[in-house]
């Protein structure tokens, strides 16, 4: 049987002893995922740039930063302030990193990538 996901060895490479850990080996939250592996199933599941990846339990954004990178639009939903708060702030960063970036060169329709984030409160 052939396997369907692409990148199984990639997504397995992202934990280790059943914790999730970032590209400097700190231990994630409950629920964090990392950018590399957003950005494995963002690869997986969109087939068109055009394509909006929603995240409606926000955290820390981590999926916006990943949807950004890989050149999709995104809508996150945080209810909690603080998590909202640093939400934004990790992902105005990437915006204009992602800019930058992928100026001309995944034939955008804007400079800038597209994001909406919302308190939920």
């Amino acid at each position: 049987m052939q396997d369907t996901f692409k990148h199984d060895r990639a997504v397995i490479g992202c934990f280790k002893n059943g914790k999730a850990y970032d590209e400097y080996g700190k231990t994630l939250v409950v629920g964090q995922k990392t950018v590399e592996l957003v950005e494995l199933l963002v690869d997986q599941f969109t087939y068109d740039l055009d394509m909006v990846v929603l995240d409606p339990f926000m955290g820390s954004g981590t999926t916006g930063i990943g949807a950004l990178r890989m050149g999709r639009a995104f809508i996150g939903v945080e209810a909690k302030r603080a998590n909202f708060l640093s939400a934004v702030h990790y992902l105005s960063y990437a915006i204009v990193h992602c800019a930058e970036t992928h100026v001309g060169g995944l034939g955008m329709k804007s400079a800038y990538p597209k994001m909406k984030v919302t308190n939920a409160t």
